[in-house]
C-alpha cells in the first residue's frame, strides 16, 4: 500500500508505517584522514546526503575508498541514529621508494604503492631508497 506524505514514500510492514525519507543520510563524518579531504573520501565512497541508510553497502563503499584513495589502508563505516554515517580511515605511512620508469613509487608500510613522484635526483627526497628492488608494475594501490 502506498500513500503520499510530504512527497515521501510510506512503507507498510506489519501495521507499522515507516517514512523512507526519514532514514536518509543527514550527515557524513570522516575521521583519520590526512592525505585526503573529507569530501574526497565521501565522493570515493559513493555515499551522499539523502541516500537511504538501508541502501548503504558498507563493504562496497569501503572498497571504493581503498581503490580511489591509495594511502588508505583500512576503512570502517558505521551508522548512528539511522541518519548519521561515520567513515573512519587508517592511512599507511611511507616505508620507502622504488625507482620505476622515470619516477619514484612511494611504498607504504603495507607494501602497496601509494604515490608516484617525479625523479629529480639519484635518490628520492625524504624517503628510504630500496635499491635493487624490482617493482611489480601493478597500479598504485596494489602490491608494489
Amino acid at each position: 500500500m502506498q500513500s503520499k506524505l510530504d512527497s515521501k514514500k510510506v512503507v507498510k510492514d506489519d501495521d507499522t508505517s515507516i517514512v523512507e525519507g526519514s532514514f536518509g543520510i543527514q550527515s557524513i563524518t570522516v575521521e583519520g584522514n590526512q592525505h585526503y579531504t573529507s569530501d574526497q573520501i565521501i565522493k570515493a565512497s559513493g555515499l551522499f546526503k539523502g541516500k537511504s541508510v538501508w541502501k548503504i553497502n558498507k563493504t562496497q563503499s569501503a572498497a571504493r575508498i581503498k581503490q580511489t584513495c591509495t594511502y588508505v589502508e583500512s576503512v570502517h563505516i558505521s551508522t548512528k541514529l539511522l541518519n548519521q554515517v561515520t567513515i573512519k580511515v587508517t592511512e599507511t605511512s611511507i616505508a620507502g621508494a622504488i625507482y620505476n620508469n622515470q619516477q619514484w613509487i612511494l611504498v607504504g608500510k603495507n607494501g602497496q604503492g601509494v604515490d608516484a613522484i617525479p625523479v629529480e635526483s639519484d635518490y628520492p627526497p625524504r624517503y628510504v631508497y630500496y635499491r635493487g628492488a624490482i617493482p611489480s608494475n601493478e597500479p598504485l594501490g596494489k602490491q608494489a
